[in-house]
């Protein structure tokens, strides 16, 4: 039995035929707005592609900024021009210890606070803190560097410097004439770190303010 053909009357009640229209007439009227999108959305990816591009290339120039540097004076450059990057963390730090080193305390303690205050949370945070407390101790201000050793068992308990830091704070308690309070800094260090270096140093100590009294 031949098919019957399908009138244009029947078409126009067809689903298909009907969505189809209507987004044939969709696009008519809002053509231009459609072209537009679209041209924004390659120019955001663009945009997207030409900054990852200018990230990587500022973070590879940073970090050979950071591999080149000589100085404290050459890492805090590195630092200022670029802060976005992972090298400037370490460029600050590093800046801290040379400036350490070279016995400007005052420009190595700025460091370690600005390093605290932009990098919180960053992995040499300890780092930062201990090298804050030996500054202060280099400055004389001895109750600041113990209150600052303090501050690193207290907040970094688990880090690699806590052992160290709890040496220094007994030494710097006895070299203030603390002499109880150190016995029982060097005490609480070889009990709670018994497997660092430290704790055999501290154990030394703590027998010889022991037996002297």
């Amino acid at each position: 039995m031949p098919r019957k053909k399908v009138t244009v009357k029947e078409m126009k009640h067809d689903g298909l035929v009907d969505a189809v229209a209507a987004s044939a007439s969709f696009f008519q009227r809002h053509r231009l707005g459609l072209i537009v999108l679209a041209v924004a959305v390659v120019a955001a990816a663009v945009v997207f592609a030409v900054s990852s591009y200018r990230a990587s290339s500022r973070e590879a120039s940073a970090a050979e900024a950071l591999s080149a540097a000589q100085s404290g004076q050459d890492l805090r450059v590195v630092y200022e021009n670029y802060p976005e990057t992972p090298s400037a963390p370490l460029a600050l730090i590093q800046a801290a210890a040379f400036e350490f080193s070279e016995g400007n305390f005052a420009a190595a303690r700025s460091s370690y606070l600005l390093f605290q205050e932009r990098y919180p949370e960053h992995l040499l945070a300890p780092f930062a803190q201990v090298g804050l407390a030996s500054t202060l101790e280099a400055e004389g201000r001895r109750d600041e560097a113990i209150d600052n050793y303090n501050l690193v068992i207290a907040r970094y308990p688990d880090s690699a410097v806590a052992p160290e830091a709890a040496f220094n704070r007994g030494r710097a308690l006895l070299e203030a004439g603390r002499a109880d309070e150190a016995r029982s800094a060097f005490g609480e260090l070889f009990q709670r770190y018994p497997e660092s270096p430290y704790a055999l140093l501290a154990r030394d100590e703590w027998v010889a303010l022991e037996y002297s009294q």
